[in-house]
C-alpha cells in the first residue's frame, strides 16, 4: 500500500485545523493512510470520513519536511471514491443538483450583483466574479466589490447569470461534473471575448487559477486593489483604532497574497495586531474543503478553535477577506459567547473610499 513518503514526523499536527479542534485525533497522517486505503480499494467506513473531514488548507504541507502535497492526495482520494461508488453525503448530492438547475448551490436563481442595462459597446474585457457565497450569502460582499471598481474606476462587466466556478462541486468528489462546468464556463468566457476576471472569492480565485486551463488572466480583487494603493493616490476616509486580520487559507497558501490585504488596512488607517498563527502558518477558520456542507458542526468547532488560539490580547475586531471565513466565524463567535466584530476588508474598504460613483446596483433576475 503507498505510503505517499509519509514519515509520521508529527510536525503537521501542530498547524492542522483538524487536529487542533479534535484533542490530536484524525491528523494529516492519519488522513494519508486512509486515502492510501481508498485508493488502493481496500477500506473501511471511518477511510472515508476521514477523507473529507479535511478542510484541505494546505497548512500541513507548509511544515512538511518531505514536501507531500496532501490536498491533492486528498483530492485523488475522494474522486477515486466517488468515480467507483459515487457522491458519499446526502447534502452532496443535493448540492450537486442545485448547481446543474440553478447555477448555484443554495437552489434558487437571481440575486446576483448586475451592471445596470445600458448599452456597453464595446463590451469590457473585464469580468467581476462574485462567486456564489459573496452574492447569496454575503450580498454585501459582492456588492462592495461591485462597487470598489466602480469608484477606482476599472471597466468592467458581470453577469446577471453567473455560473458556479465548480469548487463546491470538486469538493464533493465529483470531479467529472465539475469539469463539465468548467469548460462550460470557458466557452462561455471566450464568447464574451474576456481577457481578465477579477474574481471576490477566495475559493473561487483559487479554482479559475488551478484548475480552469485558459488564457485568461485571473486576478483576486485585493491583489489589484494593493497595487492601485501603492500607486496612488486613492483618496481615502481615514480609520482609527486595532485591528487583527485573518488569513483565509486559499488567500494565502493557495495564491501568496499576504502583503495586499495588509496594506489595505495600512492604507484604511486601522493599526494591526497579527493573530497568533498568521499567514503561512494561519489556522484554517473550518468551512472550506466542502466541510461546511457535511460536518456543519465540527466547522464550527474548528472555528472556535481559531478564535481562542488566534485572537489577540485586547483586540476585539478582527477582519477577513473569504466569505467562508466570515459567515463560519461569526457562528462560533454566536455560538461560544466570544465578543469580537467582524467584518468583510472588501465591505469595510467600500466604506472608506471618499470618492467617485457609489453605486447600489443589484438586481433580481425573473
Amino acid at each position: 500500500m503507498m505510503d505517499f513518503g509519509c514519515t509520521e514526523c508529527g510536525a503537521c499536527e501542530e498547524v492542522c485545523s483538524m487536529t487542533l479542534a479534535s484533542g490530536g485525533k484524525n491528523s494529516p497522517a492519519e488522513k494519508l493512510r486512509s486515502a492510501a486505503k481508498v485508493m488502493a480499494g481496500n477500506y473501511k467506513p471511518s477511510d472515508i470520513k476521514n477523507i473529507f473531514q479535511c478542510t484541505k488548507c494546505r497548512a500541513c504541507e507548509v511544515v512538511c519536511p518531505e514536501g507531500i502535497g496532501v490536498t491533492e492526495i486528498i483530492d485523488g482520494a475522494r474522486g477515486k471514491y466517488v468515480s467507483k461508488k459515487g457522491v458519499k453525503f446526502g447534502a452532496q448530492r443535493e448540492l450537486i443538483r442545485n448547481v446543474k438547475a440553478f447555477g448555484t448551490p443554495f437552489g434558487r436563481s437571481g440575486s446576483r450583483v448586475v451592471l445596470p442595462k445600458v448599452p456597453r459597446t464595446p463590451l469590457p474585457r473585464t469580468l467581476l466574479f462574485t462567486g456564489c457565497f459573496s452574492a447569496y450569502v454575503n450580498k454585501d460582499i459582492a456588492l462592495a466589490s461591485f462597487n470598489i471598481l466602480r469608484k477606482l474606476g476599472i471597466a468592467f462587466t458581470c453577469l446577471e447569470d453567473e455560473p458556479c466556478c465548480g469548487y463546491f462541486i470538486y469538493n464533493t468528489g465529483d470531479h467529472a461534473s465539475a469539469a463539465e462546468l468548467i469548460e462550460k464556463n470557458i466557452r462561455r468566457f471566450k464568447e464574451m471575448g474576456i481577457e481578465r476576471i477579477i474574481s471576490v472569492c477566495p475559493g473561487c480565485t483559487t479554482f479559475l487559477t488551478r484548475n480552469y486551463h485558459m488564457d485568461i488572466e485571473v486576478v483576486h480583487i485585493s491583489k489589484l486593489v494593493s497595487d492601485l494603493i501603492e500607486a496612488g493616490p486613492v483618496p481615502i476616509k481615514p480609520s482609527e483604532g486595532a485591528v487583527t486580520f485573518h488569513d483565509a487559507c486559499n488567500i494565502g497558501r493557495s495564491l501568496g497574497l499576504y502583503e495586499e490585504p495588509r496594506n489595505i488596512i495600512h492604507a484604511m488607517g486601522y493599526s494591526l495586531v497579527e493573530m497568533a498563527l498568521s499567514r503561512e502558518r494561519a489556522m484554517c477558520c473550518g468551512a472550506d474543503g466542502g466541510m461546511k456542507i457535511i460536518f456543519p458542526g465540527l466547522a464550527v468547532e474548528i472555528g472556535k478553535k481559531r478564535l481562542e488560539k488566534g485572537m489577540p490580547e485586547g483586540c476585539h475586531k478582527l477582519f477577513t477577506i473569504c466569505p467562508f471565513c466570515l459567515t463560519n466565524l461569526k457562528e462560533a463567535s454566536r455560538t461560544y459567547g466570544r465578543d469580537i466584530e467582524m467584518s468583510n476588508l472588501l465591505v469595510e474598504f467600500d466604506r472608506s473610499l471618499s470618492s467617485g460613483t457609489h453605486s447600489s446596483a443589484i438586481g433580481r433576475r425573473a
